[in-house]
């Protein structure tokens, strides 16, 4: 997702905001929208009836953070939205997701996924978005949010994505074992509601070891309730050569493509 936006430690990249749509897919479809705190459409002006989901974007992993491991927000000023759409969607029957990651917002998610402890220490404060606050409303630090799930939008597993974001060839293989990990743990805490795993993925597969294209996803199917294809940032004004931003059909080459 390429925009440059400033956000949260300037390390939040921008998505469409969840802007309104005509009409609500049926029954087994789902129209998911993406809130941001910089975006046109306030939490009390969305029309819940046009979404099935909404994420919020973004909590961020950053390199000046204490940890790899934090998931960092602005827990006055996002708190209140969060707050704001979570209630909403509770009354619409609209669940509400917490995105994490973005184009500059997946800095240390290679580091992450590759340390047991780091893996343990990041599930544990992503858990904190699903969890039910017992701390108070008026809590500085309230120790939920009571949100339905968590939306990995980590760009990309094996490629470096932004020039700020780490990345290893053993990306992939550490990010599946991350979401074993973080469904063991969701269910653990969730035996009966259960809580989502959502993600947003460039067009073509995760990178294997070798820096190409997985041949065979089969293994995260099990993980994922679905996942998002970024089908845009194709071309834009990064691209050496002009181009469809989101293209039905084209090759990744010639230009600069950054969903690819």
């Amino acid at each position: 997702m390429k925009f440059s936006m400033l956000s949260v430690a300037a390390a939040v990249v921008a998505v469409a905001t969840a802007a309104p749509l005509t009409k609500r897919a049926a029954d087994n479809n789902n129209v998911v929208g993406y809130w941001v705190p910089w975006g046109d459409v306030p939490v009390s002006a969305l029309d819940m009836s046009k979404y099935t989901h909404i994420n919020y974007g973004f909590g961020v992993l950053w390199k000046g953070a204490a940890s790899p491991a934090t998931i960092t927000f602005d827990r006055y000023y996002d708190g209140d939205n969060m707050q704001a759409l979570v209630t909403r969607g509770n009354a619409a029957g609209v669940p509400i997701l917490m995105s994490i990651g973005g184009w500059t917002g997946s800095q240390t998610f290679s580091t992450v996924a590759a340390s047991a402890s780091l893996r343990k220490t990041f599930i544990d404060n992503a858990l904190v978005f699903v969890r039910k606050n017992t701390a108070g409303d008026d809590a500085e630090n309230p120790n939920g949010w009571n949100m339905d799930g968590i939306d990995i939008d980590w760009e990309y597993p094996g490629r470096e994505g932004a020039v700020c974001n780490t990345y290893s060839p053993q990306d992939s293989a550490n990010y599946l074992q991350l979401l074993k990990e973080l469904r063991a743990q969701l269910d653990l805490e969730f035996p009966t509601k259960r809580k989502l795993i959502t993600a947003a993925v460039r067009v073509q597969p995760f990178d294997d070891a070798s820096g190409k294209p997985m041949s065979n996803v089969a293994a995260y199917v099990p993980y994922f309730d679905w996942i998002s294809i970024m089908a845009y940032d194709i071309m834009g004004s990064w691209s050496a050569t002009t181009g469809g931003n989101a293209p039905f059909n084209t090759p990744p080459s010639p230009g600069d493509p950054f969903s690819f």
